[in-house]
Order: structure tokens, then sequence, then C-alpha cells
């Protein structure tokens, strides 16, 4: 049978956070595509972690266009603008930005454990 080869960034994918804590993050990608039932959007942002124990893992954080408020601390934090200005966001505008969001355990529709982003807040010194 042939070898796995398991980069280092493939054996961080599957690291869960062990305690809550304030993570900074940099926004590495981010993609939309319609939902299953075809009537909003779902976003897709992949941040990857910069420092302590989260360092270097990268997770996923999603959400839907029917769901707005949920968007907003993100778009906040990522601005370093308590009032966001009128006209729209664009979540590819903020790839590269460098945030800090609240991670704890969670989980998947499917119940299955993954790091959870609940708040986001402008970076302090990284």
């Amino acid at each position: 049978m042939p070898k796995v080869d398991l980069s280092e960034a493939d054996v961080k994918a599957g690291y869960l956070i062990q305690k809550p804590a304030w993570v900074p993050y940099r926004v590495k990608q981010t993609t939309s595509k319609p939902s299953k039932a075809g009537d909003s959007t779902n976003y897709f942002l992949v941040v990857i972690g910069l420092d302590g124990e989260m360092k270097d893992v990268e997770v996923l954080k999603m959400y839907n266009s029917k769901i707005k408020k949920f968007m907003t601390p993100f778009f906040k934090a990522a601005s370093g603008n308590p009032e966001l200005p009128s006209g729209g966001q664009e979540f590819d505008d903020y790839v590269d930005v460098i945030l800090e969001g609240y991670t704890q355990r969670g989980e998947d529709q499917d119940g299955n454990p993954i790091n959870d982003i609940k708040d986001w807040r402008p970076a302090s010194k990284v």
C-alpha cells in the first residue's frame, strides 16, 4: 500500500483549540457559493492562526446572506471601523488583513468538532 505524505499543514488542520481564547488571524482566502436550497449565498473565510496554540492552524468560517447580522462583527473588526460605510462590503477586500477572533470548540452541521470563531475584534499588536 502506498504511503500517505502528511505535511505540517495537514497535521495542523485537525488541531482543536484547548481553551477558548482571542487568537490573532490573517484572512487567507474568501469564497462564496449558492446555498444548497439556492435561495441565499454562503460565504467562506479561511483564516490562519498567527500565534500561540493556533499558530499556522487554518480555520474555516461560514456566513449566510440570510443572516447578515452575524457578518457585522467581522466587517467592523477587519475594517477597523465601528461604523460600517453604506453601500455594501466585499469579503475579498479583507484578504491578508490581520484581526483577532474569539475561538472555542464547536460542532459542524454533522456534529463533528471544529474550531468555532464566535466573535471578532481589530488586532492588537501581533
